[in-house]
């Protein structure tokens, strides 16, 4: 069982992993949010607050302290497993190679299914705006990013960090002119609907902040990982989380929970109060672009880092591996973005979603049994408060898990029949 940290750290050794350290704190932060800030919260705000009423706000607490203790794992991991490959890296430390290999895999085929629904959101926001194709539009921004990640991880963090500070300086204006219009009625009863509906919205708001995972997988090139991993981490959940109480408070205070019911584009409806509905569509259709620009690129980087892990460390193909003279995995760069590219154009909705929820929460599943106390081996001694933080972490992603859409269900384990085939083939190729 303990055959894949040798193997890990031999290869490493012989391979030298050369990427850079350049991205600071404020580019890992960035790059963080950039995972979380999707579109997901401009749609699931109006499904929390018609379901759960004023209490809706409660439940994005709850989501976000749900988001924390899953984040505080990883911190750990981090802090006892400092390496690249995210998930992959920290069960190649723990367990055998058929777990890490799996485990990379499935996290791996997460993040390139949900790259499908990313990327044809932003060519559909456009499409609204302009008129242009959706699909081609999406195939474009990924020709664009490919680009500028090949010129090296600085150039892509510091364009990251630009798109989240002009993405947050718009939030906090719909914010900021919202609050005038509050009506304080709004938020009476608080619990309309009872407990459980509050409860069951909390759900909404944890998976609405979930992605910022991605910092864990780039901590190669992060600079003074040890302290700046974990820093990025918790910053980065803190600021979304900051920023969706504050966005669905504006919500529930400029209209009654009953509005949001069926709506589509809840945000729209709220902010149209304040500004029109014609510049509230030109606003939010900017922000979602951004949103969805920012996520792109953090999902460029997480995919192509975490197949350099696998191609690295496992029987893979080694080309896979091969990095440029200024530390750019190029080759995983351009077959992640091939492979983008063919799940946006083939355009399935239902694997988008549910194929993406599936194998990120069985992912999350695997990575957290890589901690005490299902990892009785740990290297560091963690207190007895987090092992049950771990447990409850379990728990909560079980819940989640068995109440996933039959679809991605299905397209989920289809993948992962697909990666125990390819163990068999290359997976112990170096075992």
């Amino acid at each position: 069982m303990r055959a894949a940290p040798l193997i890990l750290d031999r290869l490493e050794r012989l391979t030298g992993m050369s990427f850079k350290r350049e991205l600071g704190l404020l580019s890992a932060t960035s790059l963080g949010i950039g995972g979380i800030l999707g579109a997901g919260i401009f749609v699931l705000s109006g499904v929390a607050i018609s379901e759960a009423g004023p209490a809706a706000i409660l439940s994005f607490v709850i989501g976000a302290l749900l988001s924390l203790m899953i984040g505080f794992s990883y911190i750990t991991l981090s802090k006892a497993f400092p390496g690249e490959g995210g998930a992959y890296y920290y069960a190649a430390k723990s367990y055998s190679h058929r777990y890490s290999f799996l485990t990379g895999w499935i996290y791996f085929g997460a993040w390139i299914i949900a790259s499908g629904y990313v990327t044809l959101g932003f060519g559909e926001y456009v499409h609204s705006m302009t008129g242009l194709p959706a699909i081609p539009v999406g195939v474009a921004l990924i020709v664009v990013l490919t680009g500028m990640n090949l010129l090296g991880v600085k150039i892509s963090g510091w364009f990251q960090t630009a798109l989240i500070v002009a993405e947050l300086v718009l939030l906090v204006l719909v914010f900021g002119a919202g609050l005038p219009h509050i009506n304080i009625g709004n938020f009476h009863p608080i619990l309309p609907n009872g407990l459980h509906p509050m409860l069951s919205a909390s759900l909404l708001g944890f998976l609405s902040l979930t992605g910022w995972d991605v910092i864990a997988v780039a901590s190669k090139e992060i600079k003074n990982a040890n302290k700046n991993v974990p820093l990025s981490i918790f910053a980065s959940i803190m600021v979304v989380s900051v920023v969706y109480i504050a966005l669905v408070f504006v919500m529930v205070g400029l209209y009654p929970y009953q509005s949001y019911t069926g709506n589509a584009a809840p945000v729209v409806m709220a902010v149209s109060k304040v500004f029109g509905n014609h510049i509230s569509t030109i606003l939010v259709g900017c922000i979602v672009s951004i949103a969805l620009v920012a996520t792109t690129n953090s999902f460029i980087m997480v995919t192509s880092r975490t197949l350099h892990a696998l191609s690295s460390n496992t029987g893979f193909p080694r080309f896979l591996s091969w990095t440029s003279n200024i530390g750019v995995p190029w080759v995983s760069i351009l077959v992640v973005n091939l492979l983008k590219t063919i799940v946006l154009i083939l355009g399935n909705l239902g694997l988008y979603t549910g194929g993406t929820g599936f194998l990120y929460l069985v992912s999350f599943i695997l990575t957290l049994l890589c901690l005490p106390p299902f990892n009785r081996s740990f290297p560091i001694r963690v207190k007895r408060i987090y092992q049950i933080l771990t447990v409850l972490s379990v728990l909560l992603s079980l819940f989640v898990l068995v109440n996933n859409t039959k679809e991605g269900t299905i397209y989920g384990v289809l993948w992962v029949l697909i990666g125990l085939v390819l163990y068999s083939i290359w997976g112990k190729a170096i075992s």
